[in-house]
């Protein structure tokens, strides 16, 4: 089987999506009520930059760390209960990740953990929903190769 070389480049997507929520807003004296099927969606495309140290064979365990850059893009979509009204708003900002991949070759397959820490600039909704976003994953990856 051929080496493969350690230093990797790359690109992935992330897809984030909160589920069916109820909310309430406060304006004044006026209470507002709505649901929403997913009220947040965000989109992170990034491009890796990464080292894999494999220790044994070719096909065995592996230690991978590495960092991203890209872009986090989001809608946030509310709609009213009381009337055919919705809210929505798109909001874009740079993100930059790092990331730690640990795993093994078995076969064909390649599979492990992922942990990663992802931070972006502020995403602005509208001026009461507005922020950086700071995010933490561990996660389980797995590949065929053929």
């Amino acid at each position: 089987m051929r080496k493969l070389p350690q230093l990797r480049l790359g690109a992935a997507v992330g897809v984030s999506v909160v589920g069916p929520s109820q909310w309430t807003a406060v304006r004044g004296d006026t209470e507002i009520t709505g649901s929403s099927c997913s009220p947040l969606v965000l989109a992170e495309p990034e491009l890796r930059v990464s080292w894999r140290q494999t220790f044994g064979t070719a096909d065995g365990f592996f230690v991978e760390p590495g960092v991203a850059v890209g872009g986090v893009f989001g809608k946030l979509r509310l709609e009213k209960t009381d009337v055919d009204e919705a809210f929505e708003h798109h909001a874009s900002s740079f993100s930059g990740r790092v990331f730690l991949n640990i795993g093994g070759r078995v076969g064909g397959w390649t599979a492990g953990v992922q942990t990663s820490y992802l931070h972006s600039g502020q995403l602005d909704f509208a001026e009461n929903a507005k922020g950086e976003m700071d995010q933490f994953y561990v996660g389980l990856f797995g590949a065929w190769r053929f």
